[in-house]
């Protein structure tokens, strides 16, 4: 078959700029013409064969030589393997004879070759190498073919041309790994003799005669030999090792790492040596150290012996055993060394061998010794005493230097010994601790890593044997050493143990110290009576260790089970440590039961392992105890606090969920019977009629707060068995949660804001749990949960909407579609099943005890009644909801908003049928295509609503939909939906056009074509020209980032035609500024500096950078982000803006925000800590992972070595200094402008009326929050006055108090750090206390009033002028400008940041020639 030149030579071009290329480019058009002159078809056969023929017939000129040798090269894959090997021989020869002009008998080219007469070798050597490879197996024994191979070995060695080495090295790789040379029944895959003896050969001649001036073909040499010693055989390999080891007492760096690269290639790859021929190796390896002065060699020779022990351990463990201490003598002194890379290979080293070689039989074996030889003097030591030995040596003063890695290396024997290490490193421990309390010792840090691994491997009453707590001892005590330091190292590492100790050891303890601080506090002695508590506490810390994994709960779990109830019961500050304690232990078990172990478990993981079958043997002892304790957890509920009972509910439902079912029904009906009695003798009858309005629902919170006051019992048992409740629903059977649910309906729909959250809290559980349950009443529930929604409080809102997210996305979830009817069993379903309400509960509740058998789960409702009725019904209620003050209602709605889209497209894709010719992928696209369309249309007829709240709500859920669905939605279907939302742009309502302005944002951003927006365009910019106009303030930033997305996107051309006349120069400022930007830009990347104009930042700049990232209560304030040039919606920084305006909330935090932030609260306002909320914006654990990963990963990088973060002085104390300025300033510098600052602003009406009180505002709302929520757990929820505080504080704060707020900081700065070019103010002795108040409330008084400049004040005694930042006081100078005292207008001009609130017009208060 024919091909064209351009197909057969694609790397040839006629009007190629080389001079080579269009000379190569000529010998083939001139051997094309050959092939035509011959008839021969155009194809890689007929080159071949014309171009051979002309090399081996010589029927070309001398020069032509090297084109026609690169053409044969390219042309030569492309020719089929049978057509090459037919001719092998005569290419062989033939790039032999060309060879033999350049190759001379030193193995070296001749050093003045032509880029010509490279060329030919290069591809005289490519052309060898090719054939070579494909040389079969009994064709090595020819002479040609070793000929050649010999030349081509001689070329990878020689030392002249680097690109032609290469060439010939690449070649001789792959010759010797080619089938042909390796023989199949070798063991090994051994290359074939005739070519190992060749390469032996040739390379024990170079190592043999090397000088100072062969060095460089040794090096070369060492290269081809580190591919081919794992192929030959042991003979050679001997020969050639032995080469090797001479070469490394030549004392050449280079040389040397080379000699032990190629000994190591033996311990990578499969070769025929066997464990006694790595022992020999490796003795010879001890005998030839290298230089100590060459600290690269002792790395190369360290990681050799690594590797060759861990190789020997797995070809030969036996051999390996009893040869494995000399591994850590030999290496040892390397922890002498004063170079970093010696030590931490040497560190490395240890830790792997440790691992891999420390065998479970060396451990016996070392222990049967130590059991044997105990008290005998000069007895032989096994292979394990000895490493142990060596490496406790570590710990002498000659390795002081090294002691932090030394700790590191113990610290991974302690790790694979286990508890083995107990007592055969006793006496390690003991010196650890000596070492520890040393003054002279710096790496505490390590040696409580060590003390956490031994508490790890031999438990904590083996530890405790060896190194008492002594507690009764005085701290300065040094024979007797109290060691409370262990407390919490214990408490936060004791894991799989056994719980007996705690018991007889711990336990006892604990009643010790409570009746020794009874007697001292009685004595007056209350210093050691408050020392003697902590105690007492951190003792029962230590509880949850030990039942995390107990191994022997089956047996001691019961001793100490009464007490523990007894505890619970009489000792509330025990509560949360038992329960948490409790809790943990039944979790851990259940995890383990029902996780499969993996494959493989290392040595040092087994000792902590329990496996499925231990797990579920120990859960059933504890099972026993679930009608114990649940009782007990249930009546110390309501004297609990608000802390407590969230550790005793998790108790709860632990127990709950290794209950056997008989029990746990008797105990749900008892606790049931419980609910219906309170709710009866409650009256929950008489809210029912009640409305839910707000207005009603703070009346009534009013009355339950009074009522609760006079029978705080009575009225809040409800509540407390109601929370109970909570715990049981996730383990319930079916006719349980029908009896639950009926119980609390009625409360669904009641007035106490108490007893309706903790429903709706039930009904969410049911939600999350039982999905077939409530896909069996879904039209029932979803009418209760949508009606009247907008007029609940937000709390239950919230938790309503809860309901409503679990109830679509079980509806996504595949394993319940099947529940679904089609529409022919939906006829034949009967629809009409009503649930029967009953006046007397009890007799409801007394039902359950029957035994029935459940019945069939069918869903009366199907896939159309889905899409027609219950999602419209739905998307009102939460597209209003967006709209909601609580950040936690719109994060809600805002998934749901999403989740009901993809239920929609599933309803779609289950719908479709399948057409002829069409294949099911194209079938479900086209179904989601017309799902999204349906449901946008959905939304759309929001935009027909009277109020411009739900206007502007839906529209920014179509923006959410688009942004999500982008994929699913046609380019004509957003282009009608936008020419239908511009229409909106009429509207007098800023909260609308600002709505549309950020749905015209995300198309943009979102899809690249143009055609969406390009109709229309005339229309959206004379909006932005109109409301530009009307409102600079509101909507400046969102016109100018809109303006500039659509010059990038049509170009400036277009739209300043487009532009209003009034309006142009705004459009040609912005083209201005980008102009700026990009010749910034390329002198960035050209490296200049770039002139001052070019990098200067604008006012707009400047102002949207000083600027603090806003909460904002309206979702459109959450929009838009910076859409990359051409950018095709590739889901990267543009993505993360978008996303938090559509979900209302802030991005999640990338790395550098979560750096060491033990703070997780966000906003302006401090942190209260004597709040019980205070506690959830605390992340100290977090934070502290995150920050002990740093430090390891930082101790990784430097060998193991960890520093500490901040300085010690001399006597071993942290330095810590503030860098809170520069903190902020990088702060500043590294954050992110947001979509909410770019596109939309707050509104900023009444400016000087919100300045002056909104902190004193925000007090007052504090204190009534707290006031009227003085039982959070009662009638509101845990996050819900923080929301509230937040929400009025953000409508506090303005945009004018921020920027005063910014100016009076940076005011303050230059006048305390003397900047701007002012002096700064050196105090005196003379210097009033009053003058720090004067110029304190001058600062405040300027910041409230937005002046940016400081009032000057005087002494009153010795009327002296005090300097405040730039102004000189009332010592009227020549130059100056202005009178003193004066004072700037409040003018709403000066906000206009293209001024940067600039001083325009001054007024005096002191009149000309007279008096103030």
């Amino acid at each position: 078959m024919s091909k064209t030149i351009s197909e057969l030579f694609p790397s040839l071009r006629e009007n190629s700029s080389s001079e080579t290329n269009k000379r190569l480019y000529a010998v083939l058009i001139a051997v094309t013409d050959l092939i035509r002159f011959n008839k021969a078809p155009i194809n890689a056969t007929s080159y071949f064969a014309i171009i051979l023929k002309n090399i081996s017939e010589n029927k070309h000129k001398e020069n032509q030589t090297h084109d026609l040798l690169k053409l044969f090269s390219l042309i030569l894959p492309q020719v089929s393997i049978p057509i090459i090997k037919s001719h092998s021989v005569n290419i062989i020869l033939q790039m032999v004879n060309v060879l033999e002009k350049y190759v001379t008998s030193e193995t070296a080219l001749n050093s003045n070759l032509s880029n010509d007469e490279q060329s030919l070798v290069k591809s005289s050597t490519y052309i060898l190498g090719y054939v070579l490879v494909l040389a079969e197996s009994n064709q090595w024994s020819t002479p040609e073919y070793l000929r050649g191979y010999s030349y081509i070995l001689k070329l990878s060695v020689n030392n002249q041309q680097s690109k032609i080495r290469q060439k010939a090295a690449e070649q001789v790789i792959l010759v010797l790994n080619s089938i042909g040379a390796i023989q199949t029944g070798a063991k090994g895959g051994g290359v074939h003799k005739h070519l190992a003896n060749v390469t032996s050969q040739f390379s024990h001649e170079i190592f043999s005669n090397v000088t100072h001036e062969t060095m460089g073909t040794a090096f070369y040499a060492l290269n081809i030999v580190t591919e081919a010693l794992c192929l030959l055989s042991p003979s050679l390999i001997s020969l050639l090792l032995e080469d090797i080891i001479k070469l490394t007492s030549l004392s050449n760096s280079s040389l040397t790492i080379a000699c032990y690269k190629a000994i190591g290639s033996l311990f990578f790859k499969t070769n025929p040596l066997i464990g006694s021929h790595i022992q020999q190796l490796i003795e010879v390896l001890f005998q030839h150290p290298p230089s100590g002065i060459d600290y690269k060699s002792t790395v190369s020779y360290t990681e050799l012996l690594t590797q060759s022990y861990l190789y020997f351990a797995k070809l030969e463990p036996k051999l390996c055993n009893q040869h494995i201490q000399k591994y850590f003598s030999i290496l040892m002194n390397n922890f002498g060394s004063d170079k970093a890379e010696i030590t931490n290979c040497t560190m490395n080293g240890f830790k792997s061998v440790i691992y891999e070689c420390v065998n479970a039989d060396v451990i016996q074996q070392g222990i049967y010794s130590f059991q044997q030889g105990s008290g005998k003097v000069n007895r032989e030591l096994s292979p394990l005493e000895s490493i142990i030995s060596t490496i406790e040596s570590g710990l002498r003063l000659t390795f002081k230097s090294s002691w932090d890695l030394v700790l590191i290396v113990i610290c991974a024997l302690f790790e694979q010994l286990g508890p083995n290490s107990f007592p055969i490193m006793n006496n390690t421990l003991i010196g650890l601790d000596q070492l520890y309390h040393s003054p002279e010792f710096h790496f505490q840090t390590h040696c409580r890593q060590v003390f956490v691994q031994v508490l790890s491997s031999i438990g904590p009453k083996n530890f405790l044997s060896i190194l008492p707590l002594n507690l009764d001892s005085h701290p300065n005590d040094k024979i007797k050493i109290n060691r409370n330091w262990l407390l919490p190292l214990m408490r936060d590492n004791i894991k799989y143990t056994q719980l007996s100790f705690f018991i007889e050891y711990f336990y006892p303890m604990a009643l010790a110290m409570k009746e020794r601080g009874k007697q001292v506090e009685m004595d007056g002695r209350l210093v050691e009576a408050k020392n003697l508590e902590i105690l007492y506490s951190q003792v029962w810390d230590l509880l949850p260790g030990f039942l995390n994994h107990p191994l022997d709960s089956d047996v001691s779990f019961k001793v100490i089970a009464r007490n523990l109830g007894v505890a619970l019961s009489d000792e509330p500050g025990l509560r949360i440590v038992i329960c948490a304690a409790l809790t943990q232990m039944v979790n851990k078990l259940k995890d383990t039961q029902i996780t499969k172990p993996p494959v493989y478990i290392p040595l040092r993981k087994q000792y902590h392992l329990v496996t499925q079958e231990r797990a579920t043997q120990l859960l059933k002892s504890v099972s026993v105890f679930s009608k114990n304790y649940l009782p007990i957890l249930f009546n110390i509920f309501p004297t609990s606090n608000q802390d407590q009972r969230y550790y005793i509910l998790n108790a709860i439902e632990a127990f709950v969920s290794i209950t056997d079912p008989a029990n746990l029904n008797t105990i749900f009906n008892s606790l049931i019977t419980k609910l219906v009695e309170a709710l009866t003798l409650e009256g929950i009858e008489k809210k029912q009629n009640s409305s839910s309005s707000s207005s009603s629902s703070t009346s009534a919170v009013m009355d339950t707060n009074n009522t609760s006051n006079q029978e705080p019992k009575e009225k809040t048992k409800k509540y407390y068995l109601t929370d109970l409740t909570i715990g049981f629903v996730k383990h319930l059977d079916e006719e349980n949660i029908k009896v639950l649910y009926k119980i609390i309906k009625p409360q669904l729909k009641c007035s106490d804001p108490g007893l309706q959250k903790r429903s709706y809290k039930i009904l969410v559980k049911i939600c999350e749990y039982h999905e077939s349950f409530i896909l069996q009443n879904l039209t029932k529930i979803k009418a209760l949960l949508v009606s009247n929604l907008m007029q609940s409080p937000s709390t239950v809102k919230k938790t309503r909407l809860k309901c409503l997210k679990e109830i679509i996305v079980s509806l996504t979830k595949s394993s319940y579609n099947k529940h679904l009817l089609s529409e022919e069993e939906l006829e034949q379903a009967a629809v009409t099943e009503n649930e029967k309400q009953t006046e007397a509960t009890t007799t409801t509740t007394n039902s359950t005890n029957k035994t029935t058998n459940k019945p069939k789960v069918k869903v009366n409702i199907g896939w159309t009644q889905l899409k027609t009725k219950f999602i419209p019904s739905l998307i009102p209620e939460i597209i209003l909801c967006t709209k909601e003050t609580n950040v936690k209602c719109r994060e809600i709605a805002n998934e749901l908003v999403i989740e009901i889209g993809k239920v929609m497209c599933l309803i779609s894709a289950k719908l479709s049928q399948q057409k002829r010719g069409v294949s099911m992928e194209e079938t479900i696209t086209i179904a989601h295509n017309e799902a999204v369309q349906e449901y946008l249309q959905l939304m759309m007829a929001g935009l027909a609503s009277i109020t411009p709240h739900m206007v502007s709500a839906s529209i920014v859920s179509i923006a959410r939909v688009i942004h999500e669905f982008y994929r699913d939605i046609s380019e004509e279907f957003v282009g009608q939906l936008v020419t239908t939302v511009l229409v909106l742009l009429a509207s007098p309502h800023r909260e609308i056009v600002k709505a549309v302005f950020g749905l015209v944002r995300v198309v943009i951003a979102t899809f690249k074509d143009t055609k969406s927006i390009e109709s229309q365009l005339e229309v959206l910019i004379n909006g932005l020209a109109k409301w530009g106009g009307i409102d600079k303030n509101y909507f400046r930033t969102i016109v100018q980032i809109l303006l500039e997305r659509l010059i990038k996107r049509f170009g400036f051309d277009k739209i300043y035609q487009l532009v209003p006349e009034d309006f142009k120069k705004v459009v040609t400022n912005i083209r201005k500024k980008n102009e700026k930007k990009e010749k910034a830009k390329e002198l960035l990347r050209n490296g200049g500096g770039g002139n001052s104009e070019g990098m200067e930042e604008t006012d707009d700049t400047k102002s949207q950078k000083s600027k603090k990232n806003k909460k904002s209560n309206d979702d459109d304030e959450q929009m838009l982000g910076s859409d990359e040039e051409g950018s095709d919606r590739d889901h990267s920084e543009d993505d993360a803006d978008i996303e938090e305006f559509l979900f209302n909330v802030k991005p999640k935090k990338g790395k550098k925000d979560t750096k060491d932030n033990f703070l997780i609260k966000e906003g302006e306002d401090p942190i209260d800590f004597l709040d019980r909320n205070a506690f959830s914006h605390l992340s100290a654990k977090a934070a502290a992972d995150i920050v002990a990963k740093q430090i390891f990963a930082k101790a990784a990088k430097n060998g193991g070595k960890i520093q500490n973060p901040f300085q010690l002085d001399e006597d071993g104390r942290m330095i810590i200094e503030s860098s809170e300025s520069e903190d902020e300033g990088k702060r500043k510098r590294d954050r992110k402008k947001s979509f909410l600052d770019q596109v939309f602003e707050e509104n900023e009406e009444a400016y000087e009326r919100k300045a002056g009180y909104h902190v004193t505002k925000a007090k007052g709302l504090k204190n009534k929050f707290k006031q009227d929520n003085h039982d959070n757990s009662d009638y509101s929820d845990d996050d819900d006055v923080d929301d509230n505080l937040s929400r009025y504080n953000d409508d506090l704060k303005s945009n004018f108090t921020r920027r005063t707020n910014a100016k009076s900081i940076r005011g303050a700065k230059s006048v305390m750090g003397g900047g701007g070019g002012a002096k700064s103010v050196k105090s005196t002795r003379t210097t009033k206390p009053n003058e720090g108040r004067i110029e304190t409330a001058t600062l405040r008084y300027n910041r409230v009033r937005g002046v940016d400049h400081l009032v000057n004040y005087q002494d009153r005694d010795n009327k002296s002028t005090k300097t405040v930042a730039k102004t000189k006081g009332d010592n009227r100078k020549r130059d100056q400008k202005f009178e003193p005292y004066s004072y700037i207008k409040l003018d709403p001009r000066a906000l206009n940041k293209r001024k940067g609130a600039k001083p325009t017009t001054f007024t005096n208060i002191k009149k000309k020639g007279g008096r103030k």
